[in-house]
């Protein structure tokens, strides 16, 4: 029988998702505790692999298992043999047509900043403290540059080992709540550091470092040594990935932007 299931983690204390040989990964956790509660070896198969220090609300994962247990004893039973910084939030038996990975039409990430004068230690991990303003419209029309299909050679790391650069960008969502700022990124699929890449050109914008003449420069040359910079993994969140209804699996939504407008709003 095929689960898929939706894990929200912090990314800060692990070596990123994918298991790595003495290192503490998201995926080997997940894996032992599933082991622990089906009584049986379980190999997982995720909508979207992060890096070290990178966080999700909403990783779509698959399994196969043979053994019978209810969606909230999956739930209750998996959350209890897992570190406090990693929780599945659903459960789904799906059809054996089902993958994470090669089902998934789009996917979603968000880069989240802080923006004041003072840090807030409280948030140091999970967000890139910005001390000065940025000028929003500016990222806003800068960002619209990169949307669309485009080759984003110049946005991917050296070592990506993506058959292809060519990747289409569904949207850029840049929004603001009162020290917060929001960066959502919409698109079939990313390269390796491709995000992180970008982020650094947008706030090169914000900070009237650069013009936007500057960003389709850089985006039109496919050059990577044009944007070698990129922002720390700290501030971003992998927000999950989007799929054909008939397989019946919770559609990613703005999860942060929600929380933090519930938060500041009470």
């Amino acid at each position: 029988m095929r689960h898929a299931l939706g894990i929200a983690y912090l990314g800060t204390q692990y070596f990123g998702w994918q298991s790595q040989p003495d290192q503490p990964t998201v995926q080997a956790f997940v894996e032992k505790a599933l082991s622990f509660v089906a009584d049986e070896p379980i190999r997982v198969y995720c909508s979207g692999r992060t890096d070290r220090g990178v966080h999700a609300t909403n990783q779509v994962i698959h399994f196969d298992s043979n053994a019978q247990r209810s969606t909230n004893n999956w739930l209750r039973g998996v959350n209890a043999a897992l570190p406090d910084d990693i929780q599945v939030v659903w459960h789904r038996v799906v059809d054996e047509t089902f993958h994470a990975r090669h089902c998934a039409l789009s996917r979603q990430y968000t880069y989240l900043l802080y923006v004041r004068p003072t840090p807030n230690v409280i948030w140091s991990n999970h967000a890139l403290m910005i001390p000065n303003a940025l000028d929003i419209k500016a990222m806003r029309q800068g960002a619209k540059v990169l949307v669309g299909e485009h080759d984003f050679s110049s946005f991917r790391a050296a070592h990506c080992q993506a058959k292809s650069p060519c990747k289409t960008l569904y949207s850029i969502e840049i929004d603001q709540y009162h020290h917060w700022m929001t960066f959502s990124f919409h698109a079939n699929a990313f390269l390796y550091h491709m995000i992180r890449i970008m982020m650094h050109a947008i706030l090169e914008i914000g900070y009237q470092k650069k013009e936007i003449q500057w960003l389709e420069s850089v985006l039109k040359a496919k050059n990577r040594s044009l944007a070698t910079a990129m922002v720390p993994p700290n501030g971003l969140y992998f927000q999950g990935a989007q799929y054909h209804k008939d397989y019946d699996i919770p559609q990613f939504k703005d999860i942060l932007g929600g929380d933090l407008r519930c938060f500041l709003n009470q």
